[in-house]
């Protein structure tokens, strides 16, 4: 063991160091642990806690230091050990590829220069000292773990004790909960109002307002009569639209549906023109208003408030209100967003009601009494964007985030007010759920630029664990402490396919010097066509992908530049084959971009033969057929296709691999999967195998190869597709949206209390289609993404006794056998607006006419444009249809053999058939190529 004097080489220097450690939120690399702090017991046991897959621990006569494989962004108050970070090196040796020192605390560029030529440096009683790497001894710290008093015993089922995921509480507040004791509290003059309409917070009637708002002050005659009569305001059945979203306390609601005018409430308006009852009506809310008015002008503003009428509202209308408000009992701001019955004023009447509350505001507002004048602009002036400008300017953020989250504000100015009152936990939530990031990070930059950048590092870490690694180092990037975060992040895009990696090389030529050295053998490899037919098309498309970034790029840099020059040539002759569609302009751009008189000369003028038409298989006229590949060896469980002509497969609990479109395995991934999500960027996945009543997920990162348990839960149903974060799950009669980066614990979204049973669901990249089945009927609910606000809910007539297809844009469909002939079956289906009906053939000089429509199954799966998947089984062979819904024509066949029902995914235009005995057939349907091969 090194002494201290050998192993710490001090620089002696009158200066100290201007920063002593590391502050805040930072990408730590390594811990270091001080022999004078922590005996050798001590270090151990923090290092073990801290402990990370591939990380290294050295010990030293001073401490012991634990190394990461890379770093991770950690607050440095929060950790075991003294952080260390990559420390940048000075402009004229800074250098993507150079290992930089690691330092416990961010030294200038002078105070570097003191401790040059070492791997670490620790300030020392202000001063830095350096170490290095090779004097430290390697540590074993498994001989810190005792594992011989263990005994090993059977394995039992947990499932009865797992614990659910957490759900978040993102509801807001009230201005009762909100302002407190400061607005008085309900006057006994209210008490038996009140009894007369405690049941109408189940209900759907709403008090009436000079515009439809949803604010509950009172109920009308002929709002009791509709709750009398158990109709239900919005003519829906079953829940109402306050039951639709989780209960209180339970975390964020469901956003509503768009809500109709009641058609009884219609139907009284008319009767009470028709027998001119409609005058007593405006009489008596005349006479209110009088009444209202003059307690404003008599400066009796607390009473005012309390009988005040809101105006300027945007929600749902149920129709006319035939009775008067009632008084408040206090000043509660409304936060419900439902249905409300309307006062029809003259605008004349509006117009003089919206300035006498602004005169009362600013009254309120001179004499600091600014709950109130929050209850004037909010509840009845529906300015509620305003409102929350007030608070913040009083530096009420916390009153302002809550009641910015209660009335659904923008995500951006939601976050930022929970940012400013000291709420990261929920900030961040919404930020991850709505996708509102960039928007709140630039909100923030003039105002508050540190929480800008904390909110910044992030928004790059949620990017970066969903797989989008250009746009995490885009995020960052403008930090210069996560600079070198950056570049580990454009390394792993630069480690990917040839796209990512195409894309990648131009974002490093943008910023970085060294592109060309580091890969100037990639680009000249591009530059030259290559002998192999496939690693030629493989070139084309990487070509292709550079092409595209670098017509993009926002700025014109040497490097850039070069590389337009480089591969200029081999993208014409490209296109000059048709194997791209870069038009003249285009091809101009590049040349302009490249800036080389010498290239610009010897190009001649483009003569382009026309584009390569890719014709889709919705547009045929004519079946085509195809057929199965030979059997395999493997069983095939799922199937989603990745970029480049690549495949992931899931093999049961032989795992997961992929595959290239000629069926040889690339890649194997050591986990159980029945089922694979893929990310919208085919980066990520995760493998979904399921056990008893659990689902065991394992979350794939394709581009690093590393596999993460995420763990178990229960899941009815669940998404086949995801963002490469927020995954859709039904269990326990909820909707979950669970944010799988880390675990399956968080959950960033939900609905709880569906109506029924879930019978159908359907998630594409704009929808997601929910189908139940409820005591009253069938209840179809449509969501918008990325967003998630409810689009429709709707009552749907269907036969229980039959299948139900969810079609895309929100449609079902219930498909069943018409007739069977010697050469044809007939199949029809019934959608909420018609019935239609598909011709399948036996075709190949078959005949349906040796069995029964008792021995034939069919099974039947919608895909995107309109089209059906009908697989009609019968004992010798198995007859798959895809159909155009629009007309009933038959645009491909696939002949399967007898005894294996071909299973089938669509994802992407990739329409995937496959099987228990390793057969894949894959039809791109917007460019009708073919992949099919046998898994052996």
């Amino acid at each position: 063991m090194r002494t201290d004097a050998d192993a710490i080489d001090a620089v002696a220097n009158d200066d100290a160091v201007r920063l002593p450690l590391w502050r805040g939120v930072q990408p730590v690399a390594a811990l270091w642990f001080d022999a004078a702090r922590f005996d050798e017991a001590a270090r151990a046991a923090r290092m073990l806690g801290a402990w990370r897959s591939g990380a290294q621990a050295l010990r030293f006569a001073d401490g012991d230091l634990l190394r990461f494989p890379q770093a991770t962004l950690a607050d440095c108050a929060t950790l075991p050990g003294l952080a260390l970070c990559a420390l940048r090196q000075d402009s004229s040796q800074h250098d993507a590829g150079a290992q930089g020192p690691l330092g416990s605390a961010p030294l200038a560029a002078d105070e570097l220069q003191r401790v040059r030529g070492f791997d670490l440096v620790l300030v020392r009683g202000a001063r830095p000292c350096g170490l290095r790497l090779a004097d430290g001894v390697p540590l074993d710290l498994s001989v810190w773990v005792e594992i011989g008093d263990f005994t090993l015993h059977d394995t039992f089922d947990c499932s009865v004790t797992l614990t659910p995921p957490a759900l978040p509480v993102l509801r807001g507040k009230g201005v009762r909960e909100v302002l407190g004791d400061r607005i008085p509290p309900p006057s006994e003059e209210r008490e038996q109002f009140l009894k007369q309409i405690v049941a109408d917070a189940r209900t759907r009637t709403r008090t009436p307002t000079a515009a439809a708002d949803g604010r509950r002050t009172g109920e009308d005659l002929f709002g009791r009569v509709l709750r009398w009569l158990g109709s239900g305001a919005h003519g829906m059945p079953g829940k109402g639209a306050s039951g639709h979203g989780v209960a209180a306390g339970d975390g964020l609601p469901a956003r509503r549906a768009p809500t109709p005018p009641s058609a009884l409430r219609d139907a009284l308006t008319r009767l009470a023109i028709a027998t001119r009852a409609s005058r007593l009506i405006g009489w008596r809310q005349g006479a209110y208003l009088r009444r209202m008015m003059k307690r404003f002008e008599d400066g009796d503003l607390g009473e005012a408030l309390r009988h005040a009428l809101p105006i300027d509202a945007t929600g749902d209308s149920l129709g006319q209100a035939f009775g008067t408000p009632g008084r408040r009992g206090d000043l509660r701001l409304g936060t419900d967003a439902g249905p409300s019955v309307n006062v029809h004023l003259d605008e004349m009447v509006r117009a003089h009601l919206r300035e006498m509350y602004r005169r009362s505001f600013e009254r309120l507002d001179r004499e600091g009494r600014i709950d109130e004048a929050v209850f004037v602009l909010g509840e009845l002036l529906n300015a509620r964007q305003e409102c929350l400008d007030y608070l913040e300017r009083h530096d009420r953020h916390a009153q302002a985030a809550e009641l910015s989250l209660a009335w659904d504000m923008p995500a951006a100015t939601t976050v930022r007010l929970l940012l400013l009152a000291g709420d990261w936990t929920r900030a961040v939530q919404i930020a991850r759920r709505d996708g509102a990031f960039a928007s709140a990070v630039h909100a923030m930059e003039q105002s508050h630029p540190e929480q800008a950048r904390k909110l910044r590092l992030l928004w790059g870490e949620s990017l970066a664990d969903r797989g989008e690694w250009l746009a995490a180092m885009d995020a960052v990037w403008p930090l210069p402490e996560a600079r070198a975060l950056a570049i580990e992040w454009l390394r792993i895009a630069e480690d990917a396919g040839e796209t990512l990696s195409a894309r990648a090389l131009v974002r490093r030529a943008e910023r970085l010097p060294d592109t060309l050295e580091r890969h100037g053998d990639r680009i000249r490899a591009l530059a030259r066509p290559g002998d192999d037919p496939a690693d030629a098309e493989a070139a084309t498309e990487a070509r292709s992908a550079l092409a595209e970034a670098l017509l993009t790029a926002p700025q014109r840099t040497p490097a850039i530049a070069a590389i337009v020059n480089a591969l200029l040539p081999a993208i014409a002759g490209d296109r000059a084959a048709g194997r791209n569609l870069l038009g003249k302009s285009r091809l101009n751009k590049l040349l302009s971009l490249g800036g080389d008189p010498y290239l610009k000369a010897d190009l001649p003028a483009w003569s382009l033969p026309p584009a390569s038409q890719r014709t889709s298989l919705w547009e045929r006229r004519s079946a085509r057929a195809f057929a199965a590949p030979a059997a395999g060896l493997m069983a095939i469980h799922d199937v989603a296709p990745l970029p480049e002509r690549r495949y992931l497969i899931a093999l049961g609990e032989a795992g997961v691999a992929v595959v290239d479109a000629r069926g040889q395995v690339q890649q194997r991934y050591a986990t159980p999967a029945e089922t694979l999500v893929i990310a919208d960027n085919g980066l990520v996945a995760l493998a979904v195998a399921r056990r008893e009543t659990l689902s065991r997920v394992s979350r794939l990162d394709l581009v690093r190869r590393t596999v993460a348990d995420l763990g178990s839960l229960r899941a009815d149903a669940h998404a086949s597709r995801f963002d490469g974060a927020a995954w859709s799950v039904v269990a326990d009669n909820r909707i979950l949206v669970i944010d799988t980066a880390k675990s399956l614990r968080e959950v960033i979204w939900h609905v709880g209390d569906l109506p029924g049973p879930l019978v159908a669901a359907r998630h594409d990249a704009q929808y997601e289609l929910y189908l139940m089945r409820t005591p009253l009927g069938f209840e179809h609910w449509t969501y918008h993404l990325p967003a998630r606000r409810l689009a429709s809910r709707e009552i749907v007539k269907l036969d229980p006794q039959r299948p139900c297809l969810l079609l895309p844009y929100g449609r079902v469909c219930q498909p069943m056998l018409e007739s069977l002939s010697e050469t044809r079956l007939h199949v029809s289906f019934d959608t909420q607006s018609r019935r239609r009906e598909i011709e399948i053939a036996a075709g190949d000089g078959r005949s349906f006419g040796h069995v029964s429509a008792e021995q034939i199954g069919i099974v039947c799966r919608a895909a995107r444009q309109e089209g059906l998947i009908v697989t009609v089984s019968t004992p010798d062979r198995t007859h798959v249809a895809v159909c155009r819904m629009t007309d009933g024509d038959t645009l491909a066949t696939v002949d399967w053999p007898a005894g294996a029902t071909p299973q089938f995914r669509e994802s992407d235009g990739h329409l995937v058939f496959f099987d228990d005995a390793g057969r894949m057939l894959d039809i791109h349907a917007d460019r009708e190529t073919v992949t099919a091969f046998s898994l052996c």
